[in-house]
Parts: structure tokens; sequence; C-alpha cells
């Protein structure tokens, strides 16, 4: 399994180095902005905090997570190199990590703990197969029920409103950033924890973005990806049974 793991010597060294950074984002084409933006946050992210893999296995307790497994390993070699007060800190932070009974972080996967649910409470997950129904024909169905044919660009509004007015103040972003509650990695791939970490750092590029997308209007690409899970009717089996979400 991959998990990231987080060290106060990782954040220092991030901080240290983002002290000094500059986005330099594009200033003709908002688009170009988000994209620079998102590219130079992920290759800090990835810079700073490498994803490592680790087995967890189907014996291992369901509290035992691929951050948790990793710092079990480390204990054992603090404990064969003979550093046992290294590896008492470490066994009480584990024991905290332990009862928390993997509570939701920033990487958390919904789906592996919703796995560990019903693998405590016993219950199994139902998988409805349906003949003629796959993939490709119910994104079919969802392309055609929320496309308008007749759909025409509104032209545009002649406006007074300066480029540079500021809808959004630094101040503004920067206490959402500092005060994001964890919450698991939505498509972007950037986790709450480390905006939150990297508030002072983020707050100026985001700002700038945010006055930009709303001063033109426009709505990035990133912002227009979503995850759709429909539910299955069980009185119905045809793709008419899941509705798009403008008719809910």
């Amino acid at each position: 399994m991959v998990y990231c793991n987080r060290t106060p010597q990782q954040h220092a060294a991030f901080l240290n180095f983002a002290a000094a950074l500059e986005f330099d984002l594009p200033q003709t084409n908002i688009q170009a902005a988000f994209d620079h933006f998102y590219s130079v946050t992920l290759s800090l992210l990835n810079q700073f905090y490498p994803e490592k893999t680790i087995t967890v296995s189907s014996r291992d307790p369901d509290y035992i997570t691929p951050v948790i497994k990793a710092k079990l390993r480390c204990k054992n070699k603090l404990m064969h190199a003979r550093c046992v007060e290294e590896a008492s800190a470490l066994a009480k932070l584990i024991g905290k990590d332990s009862r928390k009974l993997n509570r939701i972080q920033g990487t958390a996967d919904s789906k592996e703990l919703w796995s560990a649910v019903r693998h405590i409470t016993g219950r199994t997950r139902q998988v409805h197969n349906i003949s003629g129904i796959d993939a490709d024909s119910l994104n079919s169905h969802y392309a055609n029920v929320s496309t308008d044919p007749n759909y025409t660009p509104p032209s545009l509004k002649l406006t007074t409103v300066s480029d540079d007015q500021d809808y959004i103040s630094e101040w503004s972003i920067f206490k959402v950033l500092d005060t994001l509650r964890p919450s698991a990695t939505v498509l972007d791939r950037i986790p709450a924890w480390f905006l939150r970490l990297g508030a002072a750092v983020f707050c100026k590029a985001l700002a700038y973005l945010f006055n930009q997308s709303i001063a033109s209007s426009f709505v990035p690409l990133q912002w227009k990806q979503a995850i759709i899970s429909p539910t299955l009717d069980q009185s119905q089996s045809l793709q008419s049974s899941h509705r798009s979400w403008k008719d809910s």
C-alpha cells in the first residue's frame, strides 16, 4: 500500500524552501495560471513528501494503517540497535495512532474505511451485475441527459470592473487554509494537511487565481472534474433509473 511519511524534519525543510518560493503565474491565460499552480504544488508535495510503499496483509488488524506499519518497523529497527529510549517514544506515538482506530486522515481512502467497517460488522458488499449496462453506456446516458442541443453561449457583457480588483484577500485565503479540517484527498491529489501546512505559501497565489476567476467568470478545468457513483434503483434495470445530478 502507498503512504506518505510526515516528520517535523520534512516540515522544516519544506517551509524553509518555500519561504523564498515565487509561483510566477502567467498573467495572460487563466487556465495556464491554474495549471502552473497545480504543477508547482504537486512537485513540492512529491519532492518533500514522496510516496512510499509498504505491505499490509489481511492478517494485520484493521487499525493497522500503512503509516502505523512503517512506524512499527522503525521501532523494531531501533530496538535491534539497542536505542531503547527512541523506540519507547515511538511506541507511545504508535499507541496514540492505534487508539484512533483508523480515523479519517488527509490521505484516507473512503473505500478502505468502509471495507474495514464491513469487516468488523460482518456485512458483505453486494455487487449488482446488470445485463446491457457498462461504463460506456452510463457515460453516454449521462452525456445525453446533461447536454442541451439547443444551447448557445451568451454574448459577453460590457463591464467596468477592473481586472485588478480584489474580491478575495490574501488574509481570508490564509484563514481558510489554516483552518482546513482533515478530509479525503480529492481529484487534484493535494491533501488538506499540505494546504494547511503551507497556508502562508499558497495564500497569495490562490488569492490571485480566485480573483482572476471571478473577474473573468472563468472556471478552471480542475474544478469541473468529479467522480459520479450512481445508485441502482432495485425496481428498474435500465439507464433511466440513474438520474443525473440536475434532476435530483
